[in-house]
């Protein structure tokens, strides 16, 4: 009986390790949301990271500050385990592509995190806007 206990011990510890190994937890703010997959954008640090939400989706808006616990999947983006508000923010930088600009709507069309979402642009302009590419 103690030889089966002392034998089973390091799989439950090397199970237990493994199910933690992918895991990871940030504070950020919300940027974008995707209805359709139930996911945030979220902005860390300059970090763009795409967390699926299903339970705690309608309660989350965008420039709202959260504080995420999540696992990795496959595809780079991650599953959250919890998410919590902490409050919100009027401005955010970080870093995307510029995939299309829309001028008339005064939004960009931005790809960061894995993936494509829209952000409103306010009297700045962008690098990318101008025909040189650079402001005068």
């Amino acid at each position: 009986m103690k030889r089966a206990f002392v034998l089973a011990a390091p799989l439950v510890t090397t199970a237990a390790l493994n199910g933690t190994a992918d895991a990871a937890s940030w504070n950020g703010v919300i940027v974008a949301k995707d209805a359709k997959r139930k996911a945030v954008v979220t902005v860390s640090h300059g970090s763009v990271r795409t967390v699926r939400a299903p339970n705690k989706f309608r309660n989350l808006r965008v420039g709202q500050r959260v504080a995420v616990k999540a696992r990795m999947l496959t595809d780079g983006t991650y599953a959250a385990a919890a998410v919590r508000g902490q409050g919100r923010v009027s401005r955010v930088r970080f870093r995307g592509v510029v995939v299309r600009q829309d001028r008339r709507a005064g939004r960009l069309i931005l790809s960061a995190g894995k993936s494509v979402f829209a952000a409103r642009t306010t009297g700045r302009a962008t690098a990318s806007a101008t025909p040189s590419g650079l402001r005068t």
